[in-house]
């Protein structure tokens, strides 16, 4: 009985230090499955943190403010404005516009400074000469006169600014156009009249200048004719 006591007693023992050392492996093996679980969330989380900043980076930011460059025209914009100069028609035409102005008194006052310039040029074209060459007047009276056959003036958006332009479509009508050309021939005849009057210059002053030698030539043998034919008498 003894020793079946202390039998009873060693497996009790045992079973209850078992009983003591299950749960702790137990927990031991729970908190391990907890940290990976939590540290798997962690990676998880982190990685949609990450994919989302990598997705917000290719997304293209929206501007607030339009760039610099982006011009807006108004509706009422006619179509005219944006034609080349047509040169090949009876009405030879030229549109002059403007750039972006800050105000629409500068737009007005540069748009008369490339009326003439334009003109000036299309001079040249038509000609091969210079205005200043032919002597061909061009002011803002009779540019406004004599061509200006369209005009426009209105409000645009650069960026975000609000600027004016001024436009104006000259027109050289076949009567202008033989008004370029009858300046150009009379230049070439007041070139031709003045060689012509160069050379009549220098042929009368070598009239002149012979005529000067001619009269001290025969001074001359008058003197001699006459100092020989005193020294005959003497």
């Amino acid at each position: 009985m003894n020793r079946n006591h202390a039998y009873l007693f060693v497996a009790c023992v045992a079973i209850g230090y078992c009983s003591t050392f299950t749960p702790i492996v137990f927990a031991a093996e729970s908190d391990s499955t907890l940290e990976a679980t939590s540290e798997s969330s962690d990676i998880k989380s982190s990685d949609i943190k990450s994919s989302g900043t990598k997705s917000s980076l290719h997304e293209p930011a929206k501007l607030s403010v339009p760039p610099l460059d982006h011009v807006e025209y108004p509706a009422d914009r006619p179509k005219w404005v944006s034609d080349t100069p047509q040169l090949s028609e009876t009405n030879h035409t030229w549109v002059v516009v403007t750039p972006a102005c800050d105000s629409m008194v500068v737009a007005e006052e540069s748009l008369h400074e490339l009326a003439r310039a334009a003109v000036g040029f299309y001079v040249e074209q038509l000609t091969a000469l210079s205005p200043e060459t032919i002597a061909f007047p061009i002011d803002d009276e009779w540019i406004d006169r004599a061509l200006v056959s369209k005009r426009y003036s209105g409000e645009l958006i650069e960026g975000s600014v609000s600027r004016y332009e001024a436009a104006i479509q000259l027109r050289f009508s076949p009567e202008v156009q033989a008004e370029i050309r009858e300046a150009a021939a009379n230049l070439e005849v007041r070139e031709r009249l003045g060689a012509i009057g160069l050379i009549i210059a220098g042929l009368f002053s070598a009239l002149m200048v012979g005529s000067g030698v001619l009269g001290g030539l025969n001074r001359h043998l008058q003197k001699r004719e006459s100092a020989q034919q005193a020294a005959a008498i003497v």
